[in-house]
């Protein structure tokens, strides 16, 4: 059965990268049959060209079930050709269909191919963690999200932001509980940890997780001093008043530390506490040794409620299959991109 639910172009720096993202494709056609254009890049070649060949990627989804095949346009550029790559790309994408792109290396708003194409793009997928210089591109992404936004142009997804899903369930889970609830609304003291082995790529996701607790709980970030700088960096924001009184608000710190670990986790404990007629604290602590993570609820004078709870090491297939999966905007994600961008030109 040959169908196809959607146009995915995929840009690769080189042959070894576009081998390695031709496996992903393959794992893709069985959740999100397509279309997909690879481009690959030969910027060494002295003279512009292009290379192109047609493949199928059939699979079976399921025992008795019918093969699902869909469409790869593998296009090689040589030297300046980029130009030329853009308009075969258009004449090749399926009509009424929605248009996906995923760039993997840096970050690519100044590309030609892509200036070309940004109009016909519906969304544009990066990873952030990939970047040389991850915080850097976190300003370049928050400064592109606006532009192409204000110009009716393509969404932005990062597969580190997707990274984090689990965590991001993990501290929600705690106020899933009514005797807990309140206690989310008088948070505090904040303190995230970061695997200093991931570098720059680390202290993203922790900015990632202090904007996503700061939007989602209508935290402002205040004009007061940084605390510290880089691996131990605090910044304070107001948060609403958690008694309904108007002009009752609060101050809250934001703490973010590097703690090496030997470990492939970007991220190694959050740390949420309450201090407000009653002392309630929460975290979400990393365990090599075990490979998953150690939660931790200790309201007042009660015993702590304990539980371990595992996280899913997502392949990039999978990353990429749950973007897709959106029909809009992750209007969450953006809230917290452009925070992010904030806080890390604050504390980096």
């Amino acid at each position: 059965m040959r169908t196809c639910t959607l146009n995915l172009v995929v840009f690769a720096a080189d042959q070894d990268e576009a081998d390695r993202l031709a496996v992903v494709i393959q794992e893709l056609t069985a959740s999100h049959p397509n279309r997909t254009m690879m481009v690959v890049a030969d910027p060494s070649a002295t003279q512009a060209s292009l290379d192109a060949w047609v493949q199928a990627n059939c699979l079976f989804t399921a025992p008795g079930q019918p093969q699902v095949c869909g469409e790869q346009v593998t296009i090689i550029t040589h030297g300046a050709s980029g130009a030329q790559a853009a308009g075969l790309i258009l004449s090749l994408l399926l009509p009424d269909l929605p248009v996906i792109a995923y760039w993997p290396g840096a970050l690519p708003f100044g590309d030609p191919i892509v200036l070309r194409l940004r109009s016909a793009f519906d969304r544009l997928i990066v990873d952030s963690a990939s970047l040389a210089k991850p915080l850097t591109g976190l300003a370049q992404l928050s400064a592109a999200r606006s532009v192409v936004s204000g110009q009716g142009g393509f969404t932005l997804s990062d597969l580190h932001w997707a990274r984090l899903t689990p965590w991001r369930e993990l501290i929600a889970q705690f106020f899933d509980t009514r005797a807990w609830l309140p206690h989310l609304h008088r948070l505090d003291d904040v303190e995230i940890v970061h695997n200093a082995q991931h570098g720059q790529a680390g202290l993203v996701a922790a900015f990632y997780m202090a904007a996503w607790l700061s939007t989602s709980l209508g935290w402002q970030l205040l004009d007061a001093p940084t605390t510290g700088q880089g691996e131990a960096a605090s910044v304070q924001l107001r948060r609403p008043a958690a008694n309904g009184v108007r002009h009752d608000t609060r101050t809250v710190t934001i703490r973010v530390r590097a703690e090496a670990i030997d470990d492939d986790t970007t991220l190694v404990a959050l740390r949420l506490r309450a201090l407000d007629y009653t002392l309630a604290t929460f975290s979400a602590e990393w365990n090599k040794d075990e490979h998953c993570v150690r939660t931790s609820a200790h309201i007042d004078d009660y015993a702590a409620v304990t539980r371990w709870a595992r996280i899913e090491e997502f392949t990039i297939g999978q990353l990429l299959a749950g973007e897709l999966r959106l029909l809009s905007a992750d209007r969450t994600y953006t809230r917290v991109l452009e925070l992010a961008a904030q806080l890390a030109a604050r504390m980096a």
